[in-house]
């Protein structure tokens, strides 16, 4: 069953902080290759809250071979865990977390 429009606009986004935030990066790198990947049309800002996304699944399974390559797979996904975990509500059940997928 295919999703519905709204429902695609936000499956699977974060916002410009939870990128940031995994990243581990300085913020204005960060920032200037958020922006690069923006310009090159590989993620996409959703309005009004600026939520961004990859245009295809395909770009994920790149980077993620790639980081697998050069061994830093594991500290990206740790980077990830960090930015998810600090999304969870602790007064909710544990699998509850805003602005997840």
């Amino acid at each position: 069953m295919p999703l519905s429009p709204s429902h695609q606009h936000h499956a699977c986004t974060l916002t410009r902080d939870e990128i940031l935030l995994a990243s581990g990066d300085a913020a204005e790198e960060a920032t200037i290759a958020l922006d690069r990947l923006i310009a090159r049309h590989l993620v996409v800002a959703h309005p009004p809250d600026i939520r961004y996304r990859t245009r295809h699944r395909v770009i994920a399974d790149l980077v993620v071979d790639r980081l697998s390559e050069m061994e830093q797979l594991q500290d990206v996904l740790a980077g990830l865990a960090f930015a998810a975990g600090s999304k969870v509500d602790r007064g909710r059940r544990l699998s509850t977390v805003r602005g997840g997928c």
